[in-house]
């Protein structure tokens, strides 16, 4: 039986994609790429639990989306910066977590396991990015923070990054402590999962409107 709290992330997840598919036209460029890439995660999403429902292995679906995750978030980033040099620490960030996905893929990945390594260092890979845009953002002061999407954006980012490599990290403790911490961790993932897709909704609803 699947836990209340899950049930409400993927609904997080398809209200998400839902504001990106209504308000895409209206987008700039990189809040497209942002709608572009919810909307991806929610079928990945689905077709997650299709497999599990079927008793079919899913762990490949996350190996492959996480090049997909981090190259998009990439671009939402790169198209959004104002600083040179930004952007280029942002390309480099994005390149090297692509090596480090091949080189995975090729040499270490299993598709009848979880690969915790690479989702932990996925995120700690996005982690980085949206950090570095939110160091620049801290030194413009043309507009407030709060009005401006990336800082939603990469605040999501964040929180969904932190809390999936930290229950990622501790996973086997957990386990070892019983599934009552197990469940509680997870549960502490969903909500702010749930509070990520918030704020890259905030983030598409207070983006500057493109001219028609």
């Amino acid at each position: 039986m699947i836990p209340v709290v899950a049930d409400i992330f993927v609904g997080s997840q398809v209200v998400s994609a839902f504001v990106g598919v209504r308000k895409y036209r209206t987008l700039d460029k990189s809040m497209k790429v942002l709608a572009i890439l919810l909307i991806l995660a929610c079928i990945q999403t689905g077709l997650e639990l299709a497999w599990a429902l079927r008793s079919k292995t899913n762990y490949f679906l996350s190996d492959y989306f996480r090049i997909v995750e981090v190259s998009l978030l990439c671009i939402v980033f790169v198209t959004s910066s104002r600083l040179k040099g930004n952007r280029r620490s942002l390309i480099v960030l994005g390149c090297v977590f692509a090596v480090v996905w091949a080189a995975n893929l090729i040499f270490f990945d299993d598709t009848n396991r979880m690969n915790s390594l690479m989702g932990m260092v996925s995120r700690a890979f996005m982690m980085a990015m949206a950090a570095l845009v939110l160091w620049s953002q801290l030194r413009d002061e043309r507009l407030p923070m709060t009005e401006q999407p990336l800082f939603w954006v990469a605040s999501g980012v964040i929180l969904y990054a932190v809390s999936t490599i930290a229950i990622l990290g501790l996973s086997n403790t957990l386990i070892q402590l019983g599934r009552p911490y197990f469940y509680v961790a997870w549960h502490i993932n969903w909500i702010m999962s749930i509070v990520a897709n918030i704020f890259y909704v905030k983030g598409m609803l207070c983006s500057v409107p493109v001219p028609k």
